[in-house]
């Protein structure tokens, strides 16, 4: 639930007559319904999603469906409290599969942060990225 305003958000994956995607929804009112899911991304297959929000910043980070055999991290942010989501980017630019993704949202600041591990396995490295939405 967001501290500012009490809306509560969540972020999920399914797959939907249109296939596999990454899904955002929020409840404005504890006595309604969810709002109507936003498509965030469409793709090849289903990963993990998080959001993070505080008050009209709403982050979706999400191991990007479309990311080909090496799994990328993306991030969908909304400045109008989940109502519309503006863009979507990539998180990690690295070489290893990124999977785990985390995300929180303070004021303006957004810090994203995921697991790597090593093509050739190994111990898994946690990363992260903090931007300021303007």
């Amino acid at each position: 639930m967001d501290g500012v305003n009490g809306y509560v958000h969540v972020s999920y994956a399914l797959v939907g007559p249109e296939g596999p995607g990454i899904f955002y929804a929020h409840q404005m009112d504890p006595r309604a319904a969810f709002e109507p899911p936003i498509p965030i991304v469409y793709g090849e297959r289903l990963g993990a999603a998080r959001v993070g929000s505080d008050g009209d910043l709403v982050a979706v980070a999400y191991e990007d469906p479309n990311s080909g055999s090496r799994p990328r991290i993306a991030l969908a942010v909304s400045r109008t409290a989940g109502h519309l989501f503006e863009g979507r980017l990539t998180v990690n630019a690295g070489l290893n599969p990124a999977a785990n993704p985390f995300v929180q949202a303070m004021g303006r600041a957004i810090v994203v942060g995921w697991h790597e591990a090593p093509p050739t396995g190994g111990d898994t490295t946690f990363l992260y990225r903090r931007a300021v939405a303007r």
